[in-house]
Order: C-alpha cells, then sequence, then structure tokens
C-alpha cells in the first residue's frame, strides 16, 4: 500500500522554492488525507513534493548525499559495456516518453 499512497499522492514540482511558498500560503487547503484504514490516517502536505524532490536534490535530505538520480543513471551507464550503452539510454528514452505522454 505505502507504493500506491506514493503514486497517488506524490508529485515531482518544477520549482520547489515557489512549491513550499504555495503551502505557507494556503496550507490548510493544500493537505490530503490518506485513510486506508478507518483507525489511522495520514495528512499529506509538504511530502507530497519534497518525497520524490529527493531524488533529483539529495542534498536536502543528507549533505553527505549530493549527486542528483540522473547524474547516478548516467554514471552507470557509461561505466556498462560500450556495446549494451545505445539499449540502456533508449530504455531512459522509453520511460520518459511514457511518463510525459501520460502528463
Amino acid at each position: 500500500m505505502e507504493i500506491a499512497r506514493r503514486e497517488q499522492y506524490c508529485y515531482v514540482c518544477p520549482d520547489m522554492a515557489k512549491e513550499r511558498q504555495k503551502y505557507d500560503e494556503a496550507l490548510l487547503g493544500e493537505f490530503k488525507k490518506y485513510d486506508e484504514d478507518p483507525r489511522r490516517w495520514v495528512d499529506v502536505a509538504y511530502e507530497r513534493f519534497l518525497g520524490p524532490e529527493i531524488f533529483f536534490n539529495p542534498e536536502i535530505c543528507n549533505p553527505d548525499y549530493t549527486t542528483p538520480l540522473p547524474n547516478v543513471i548516467d554514471a552507470t551507464i557509461q561505466a556498462s559495456p560500450i556495446d549494451c550503452r545505445r539499449g540502456l539510454y533508449k530504455n531512459v528514452r522509453d520511460i520518459k516518453r511514457r511518463e510525459i505522454a501520460e502528463i
């Protein structure tokens, strides 16, 4: 259920500062309530965009981790055998196209 919760409530924002300001200005209206079990519920606000943001700006979670996920993926593909790289980059491109089409 954790995955369903993330897919339903989380999103990647283009500008984290503007998104945080939006939540500060109208905080009560931006809360999402997740209640899978009537005895247990969770309010989700900043977490909606901060969770996914860690993949692209890991230093917001821990200053020791400063390499964004796209750079890690690129470095990993570059470290793979040269004859495999085209297929790996094609997979990344196909995933991005699918995500853009869903928007």
